[in-house]
């Protein structure tokens, strides 16, 4: 079990203002659980009471839900049956068909997203900063969750001149003193040789 941290600061506050003859403060700084924010039920009840035990047709329907640009925590608002967040979390964790069902939703939630840029483009009866919100939005989605498809493409590339390949040389060190007569002759003719190949 989960307790607010909200909860146990408003509990203690109000001990503190019984005992000291002064009033809690009206304000209470709001630090909480991940847990305890849950999503609550239309009829106000938090999210905690379901069983989590998977179910394949709770898996589809999340997936499906989510494929038309549903978040989470919306679905879960929304639907009696899907369990908490922690739940859903762990059964990606532990059930790999609903993990691969449920990649698959989010990349067809990108496109869903791609689809309603143009549908938010072209309607007249949205005002234009709200409309440049909803597109920017949803550009912005896309391209960090599928930087491949949407991205914007950063390479940085190295070439030689002109975008021709990087040439490369090999240097050796070669002491001409050391060398017998016969062998400096060789060494010339072969520097002139590749001097006029290079030309």
């Amino acid at each position: 079990m989960y307790i607010s941290t909200t909860v146990f600061l408003e509990h203690v506050m109000a001990v503190k203002g019984k005992g000291s003859g002064k009033a809690p403060p009206a304000v209470v700084l709001r630090t909480t659980d991940l847990a305890a924010e849950q999503p609550k039920k239309k009829d106000g009840r938090a999210n905690n009471g379901n069983p989590s035990t998977y179910d394949v047709k709770v898996a589809e329907l999340i997936c499906s839900e989510i494929a038309v640009g549903k978040s989470l925590y919306k679905i879960a608002m929304e639907h009696e049956c899907v369990p908490t967040l922690q739940t859903v979390y762990n059964w990606l964790r532990v059930h790999p068909e609903f993990s691969l069902m449920y990649t698959r939703a989010r990349e067809d939630q990108q496109s869903f997203y791609v689809d309603q840029l143009i549908a938010i483009s072209d309607d007249n009866s949205i005002p234009s900063d709200q409309k440049r919100v909803m597109v920017d939005t949803r550009k912005w989605l896309a391209s960090k969750l599928n930087r491949n498809t949407y991205g914007d493409v950063n390479k940085t590339e190295v070439s030689g001149p002109n975008g021709a390949p990087i040439q490369t040389q090999q240097v050796a060190s070669i002491d001409a003193s050391s060398l017998d007569a016969h062998a400096r002759d060789a060494l010339k003719q072969a520097l002139l040789a590749a001097k006029e190949q290079n030309k």
